[in-house]
Protein backbone atom coordinates (compact mmCIF):
# COMPACT_ATOMS: atom_id res chain seq x y z
CA UNK A 1 0.00 0.00 0.00
CA UNK A 2 1.14 3.48 -1.43
CA UNK A 3 1.83 5.77 1.11
CA UNK A 4 -0.25 9.47 1.08
CA UNK A 5 1.62 12.89 1.66
CA UNK A 6 -0.18 15.64 3.29
CA UNK A 7 -0.59 18.82 0.61
CA UNK A 8 -0.03 21.36 3.18
CA UNK A 9 2.93 19.28 5.86
CA UNK A 10 4.36 16.87 3.39
CA UNK A 11 3.72 14.43 6.22
CA UNK A 12 3.86 10.59 5.16
CA UNK A 13 1.04 8.36 6.13
CA UNK A 14 -0.80 5.54 4.78
CA UNK A 15 -4.76 6.71 5.47
CA UNK A 16 -5.69 10.20 6.25
CA UNK A 17 -7.49 10.38 9.49
CA UNK A 18 -11.18 9.78 8.89
CA UNK A 19 -13.51 11.94 11.08
CA UNK A 20 -17.51 11.44 9.72
CA UNK A 21 -17.17 11.88 5.85
CA UNK A 22 -14.22 14.16 6.06
CA UNK A 23 -10.30 12.87 5.70
CA UNK A 24 -7.76 15.16 8.36
CA UNK A 25 -3.64 14.85 8.11
CA UNK A 26 -2.56 12.74 11.02
CA UNK A 27 0.12 15.10 11.82
CA UNK A 28 -1.54 18.65 11.38
CA UNK A 29 -4.95 17.82 10.74
CA UNK A 30 -5.47 19.51 7.65
CA UNK A 31 -8.94 19.30 6.08
CA UNK A 32 -7.95 17.11 2.58
CA UNK A 33 -9.90 17.86 -0.29
CA UNK A 34 -12.32 14.69 -1.73
CA UNK A 35 -10.69 15.35 -4.73
CA UNK A 36 -6.95 15.47 -4.17
CA UNK A 37 -6.63 13.40 -1.11
CA UNK A 38 -2.97 13.58 -0.81
CA UNK A 39 0.06 12.62 -3.28
CA UNK A 40 1.07 9.30 -3.23
CA UNK A 41 4.71 7.74 -2.73
CA UNK A 42 5.53 4.92 -4.22
CA UNK A 43 8.55 4.52 -3.58
CA UNK A 44 12.20 6.33 -2.42
CA UNK A 45 15.56 5.71 -4.25
CA UNK A 46 18.63 5.85 -2.06
CA UNK A 47 21.80 5.62 -4.59
CA UNK A 48 24.43 2.73 -2.48
CA UNK A 49 26.83 6.11 -1.55
CA UNK A 50 24.01 7.89 0.23
CA UNK A 51 23.06 4.50 2.12
CA UNK A 52 26.15 3.51 3.33
CA UNK A 53 27.06 7.27 4.28
CA UNK A 54 23.89 6.99 6.32
CA UNK A 55 24.92 4.24 8.15
CA UNK A 56 28.67 5.51 9.14
CA UNK A 57 26.96 8.64 9.98
CA UNK A 58 24.45 6.76 12.26
CA UNK A 59 27.37 4.39 13.76
CA UNK A 60 29.66 6.66 14.53
CA UNK A 61 27.03 9.03 16.22
CA UNK A 62 26.37 6.04 18.38
CA UNK A 63 29.98 5.65 19.12
CA UNK A 64 30.21 8.86 20.51
CA UNK A 65 27.02 7.83 22.71
CA UNK A 66 28.12 5.36 23.81
CA UNK A 67 31.48 6.81 25.02
CA UNK A 68 29.64 9.70 26.65
CA UNK A 69 27.04 7.62 28.46
CA UNK A 70 30.13 5.51 29.93
CA UNK A 71 32.02 8.27 31.28
CA UNK A 72 28.79 9.87 32.34
CA UNK A 73 28.22 7.34 34.76
CA UNK A 74 31.15 5.96 36.42
CA UNK A 75 29.89 3.13 38.18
Amino acid sequence: MPKKICDNCGFQQYEFLKIGSKSYCNNCSALMNNNSSGKTLDSITVSAFEAQSTYDLLYDSLEWLELYVERANPN
